[in-house]
């Protein structure tokens, strides 16, 4: 992007921004109409880095040296909502809950504490309940149920 003034703007300048100023270097920027353009200036010498939204593809990858990416946008597909239907939105929900790192984290924290309080009801009830299974795995199901 740029700004009223000319000069350029956003994340990518920003980050750039940061690195000269970490490394010292000297630096100019220069606005290119597209990425074709972008690409060949790289890849003819006239430039000797840029800063922009550039997928890496084995094709790039074999002309042009690239860094780590620094911004992964993930991959995202949208359909209208009124084409699927009541079950595939269902399933989909669930997918969406159960794929977070938050879900996991709650379902381990909750299965753990389950496995601890078997444990201490056993201990307490196999001795004080006749019902009650004395021995270990049956007990434990006993007090987990």
């Amino acid at each position: 992007m740029q700004r009223p003034n000319g000069t350029p703007s956003g994340f990518s300048i920003e980050l750039w921004e940061a690195l000269v100023d970490r490394t010292g270097l000297q630096t100019r920027f220069v606005m290119l109409p597209d990425l074709k353009t972008l690409l060949h200036y790289i890849e003819s010498g006239e430039g000797d880095a840029t800063i922009a939204a550039i997928s890496i593809t084995s094709d790039r990858e074999a002309r042009i040296d690239f860094s780590h990416p620094y911004f992964d946008s993930g991959l995202q597909i949208l359909v209208a909502a009124a084409e699927m239907g009541a079950l595939q939105k269902a399933f989909g929900t669930l997918r969406r809950l159960t794929s977070t790192r938050g879900f996991w984290s709650a379902f381990l924290t909750l299965g753990l504490l389950l496995v601890v309080f078997a444990h201490v009801i056993w201990f307490i009830e196999r001795d004080r309940n006749p019902s009650f299974a004395r021995r270990y795995p049956a007990g434990l199901w006993d007090a987990v149920y």
